[in-house]
Formats: C-alpha cells, structure tokens, sequence
C-alpha cells in the first residue's frame, strides 16, 4: 500500500535519507527507540515474528531475525504471501489470520505459558 508513495524516496542515497530524516524527526533512523534492529539483540526472550512476505517491512524482520540469532536469541519467523501489513487483525476475514493466532498460541505454549 505504501510502496508507490514511498518508492521514489527509496531511490535517494541513502546518506542523504538519513540527515533528512534527523532533521524531520530530530532523531537519528538509527536510533533504538526507532528501530531496535540497532539495539543489543542479546538476552532476549524466546521471540516469534510473523509477517508477510509481501509487505515493505519483510526485509527488515529478516535483517532483524538475522541480528538476534547471531546474537544468539532463540527467534522465530514465520511468514505468509500475499497478505497485507498486520494481518492478523483480520481474523474474522482471512483463514491466514486465524492460523496466525493458532502458531502464535503454539509458540507460547511451548515457552510454557
């Protein structure tokens, strides 16, 4: 959904992305209050991320997933095509949503909750 509006700022250099983005925002993209990606990923919890594979925000959880196992966090992604962002939200609506619920419940039951 976003992706026509944001596309032709993501051909920016990226340099240049950054400065305007403090500059709009006063704060750094790469703060760990903005992006945890950036943040220590050691000693966290058992994670699960689930996200669709068609969004504009599946590199990130990669990259993000990617980060915590090297930091050695035990962290699963899960992942689903042709879905919007948030899926989940439309549990009613969407058989993907509702399986999204049932792996999430799976996932804490076997962190013993």
């Amino acid at each position: 959904m976003l992706q026509p509006m944001l596309r032709p700022l993501l051909k920016l250099p990226r340099p240049l992305l950054l400065i305007a983005a403090k500059k709009m925002f006063g704060m750094s993209p790469a703060d760990t209050r903005i992006s945890p990606v950036f943040d220590s990923l050691k000693n966290l919890p058992p994670t699960l991320i689930q996200v669709s594979r068609d969004e504009m925000l599946y590199s990130d959880a990669e990259r993000y997933v990617g980060k915590a196992r090297a930091a050695g966090t035990d962290i699963t992604l899960q992942s689903w095509a042709n879905m919007p962002h948030v899926f989940q939200i439309f549990d009613d609506l969407l058989p993907e949503a509702h399986h999204a619920f049932d792996e999430a419940a799976d996932f804490l039951k076997a962190q013993g909750f």
